[in-house]
């Protein structure tokens, strides 16, 4: 099954995020103490419900999620109720292949202006095509190149290409539903839709 594009709908009347952390920790059964071991797989989680639904609204929320038959169904997604705060400008792009960490280094920049703030959100294709989502986690400005390092969260996944578009105005990740009973979609006169999603980060 391709990846879907969520259908242009109005913007959600509620959102919330979060995410969910993958470890593995273990406790001494002597004193106590506790090491906790960080897995490369944490993802996002989106609550969003929309609470008066247009009808052509509703029927194509309702048929997308009819196509997306449960879990078996990808599409992309992204904050859109956080948009970016920061103002500095210019054409960001991945600075360097092959990187990891929490750490991102971009470049193509306004330089010496401040480019995300704590909170922006970002997105690029990594080598395989697959979208990746991460949030900023520490305010940023660039430097007089034009180079600037953003503390992300999570970290790197699967790095992006040198030179690939970091894409900050409107980005996205791959999503999928937690579950394969579809959310109920609600009908009421006169012919409005209500509906709360919850869509989870899909590590494709």
């Amino acid at each position: 099954m391709p990846v879907l594009t969520f259908p242009t709908i109005r913007r959600p009347s509620e959102a919330a995020e979060k995410l969910i952390g993958l470890t593995q920790t273990h406790e001494s059964p002597f004193d106590g103490t506790m090491q906790t071991l960080e897995m490369p797989g944490a993802r996002w989680e989106f609550t969003v419900t929309w609470q008066t639904l247009s009808p052509d609204d509703r029927r194509e929320l309702s048929a997308f999620l009819a196509r997306l038959r449960g879990r078996a169904g990808r599409f992309t997604y992204g904050p859109i109720w956080s948009p970016r705060r920061a103002t500095g400008g210019g054409v960001p792009v991945i600075n360097g292949a092959g990187q990891s960490g929490e750490v991102l280094s971009t470049s193509g920049w306004t330089p010496s202006v401040q480019v995300m703030r704590a909170g922006d959100w970002l997105s690029y294709v990594d080598l395989g095509g697959r979208q990746r989502l991460h949030q900023v986690v520490a305010d940023a400005s660039a430097n007089v190149s034009g180079i600037a390092a953003l503390t992300i969260s999570p970290p790197i996944r699967r790095a992006g290409s040198n030179g690939a578009a970091v894409e900050i105005a409107a980005p996205i990740g791959a999503f999928m539903l937690p579950q394969d009973e579809a959310p109920s979609l609600n009908i009421r006169p006169p012919s409005l839709g209500q509906v709360t999603i919850t869509m989870r980060e899909a590590l494709i």
